[in-house]
């Protein structure tokens, strides 16, 4: 899957060498193609749930991306980044706000909020380590699933993307 914005979710079923646009057979998608994607997840167990985090909140799939629905709350405003380590447990970033569900994307509660952040990344590694990042915030951890977030640097204090294989390495 691949997330453009301001042209939508294009799917490549051939190792990347086609792309093809995810507008529904019948257009149906057209409207949330231009709404600005940011990101795109698929969750690790099924692949036919796709997660896209837009200008507008967060979309969901269920069909390989043949439809999408608005999920969760509805004052998500705009979310930059989105990750799922399974099928309940996710986390999204957008603003000054780092968000979290427990249900597959049903409901969204805050989780951080830091009003002089620009939260553009978010990874989490499993239910309890997760990374977050962006601008005019130092890059941040949980080890506890998001209750708690500290600082893991002071050098360096704009993040465009962030990401960890295991609790140790990342990039």
């Amino acid at each position: 899957y691949l997330g453009i914005s301001s042209k939508g979710i294009y799917k490549s079923n051939s190792g990347g060498a086609v792309w093809l646009p995810l507008y529904g057979r019948y257009g149906q998608n057209r409207e949330l193609m231009i709404k600005g994607i940011t990101q795109v997840a698929v969750d690790p167990a099924d692949t036919n749930i796709v997660y896209a985090a837009s200008n507008d909140g967060m979309y969901v799939s269920n069909d390989g991306g043949e439809n999408w629905t608005h999920q969760g709350n509805q004052e998500q405003g705009a979310l930059s980044s989105v990750h799922f380590v399974d099928a309940k447990h996710g986390w999204a970033s957008g603003g000054e706000r780092i968000l979290h569900t427990r249900n597959g994307g049903l409901s969204w509660s805050e989780q951080y909020r830091d009003d002089s952040a620009l939260f553009t990344t978010i990874h989490a590694v499993d239910t309890n380590i997760v990374w977050a990042g962006g601008y005019q915030t130092f890059p941040l951890k949980s080890n506890d699933g998001g209750i708690t977030w500290a600082a893991t640097t002071r050098y360096v204090n704009a993040t465009q993307d962030i990401f960890f294989i295991n609790e140790h390495k990342g990039w």
